[in-house]
């Protein structure tokens, strides 16, 4: 059974998306959950428009998240859910994150997260196993023990030292060379 947003005129392909309410019958989701957050004053939150985002993401055929076929659960196709689940945005500084980069968008997979934990959560890093801690490359360079920039670490990973020394063995410093004035 097929009809037409009364609103925006999109389709509404499911019966269970139909609203209960007499005010939203005959709209679909995205106004549905327009009209609930525009209510609750969400609309212009930055929680709402993560979680606007999100559901945008993965219906993007330019994103990845379409071919590897991560969803967003049923749960969070209202608004009031995922605000349930992972409340507030806490700051500026957080978007949400999948602790399982191959998993869908839902309770147990998701958290808030800053820029910084996020970097060490993509399938792009090599992690090292010294002084029984594991850690990214990244992680290790800001850490107190380590010596080296990431540059050096990165090619001592590479070239097979082991992990303690990669961290621990200082750079070389090269002399700079002295010029003298013929007198």
């Amino acid at each position: 059974m097929s009809m037409q947003c009364r609103k925006c005129g999109g389709e509404i392909l499911k019966r269970k998306y139909f609203s209960r309410t007499p005010k939203n019958e005959g709209l679909c989701r995205k106004c549905i959950n327009h009209a609930i957050a525009t209510k609750h004053e969400q609309i212009h939150s930055i929680t709402y428009t993560t979680w606007a985002c999100m559901l945008k993401r993965v219906k993007d055929p330019n994103k990845p998240y379409l071919s590897k076929g991560i969803t967003v659960c049923e749960r969070w196709q209202d608004f009031r859910n995922f605000l349930q689940d992972m409340g507030e945005r806490p700051s500026r500084l957080h978007s949400i994150d999948r602790k399982d980069n191959n998993g869908n968008y839902e309770p147990m997979n998701c958290r808030w997260a800053t820029k910084q934990q996020q970097a060490s959560n993509t399938s792009r890093n090599v992690f090292l196993i010294a002084f029984g801690e594991t850690k990214t490359a990244s992680e290790w360079t800001r850490d107190a023990r380590c010596r080296v920039g990431i540059t050096t670490f990165t090619r001592r990973m590479q070239s097979g030292w082991t992990p303690e020394a990669i961290i621990t063995k200082p750079s070389r410093i090269r002399a700079k060379c002295e010029t003298t004035d013929a007198e």
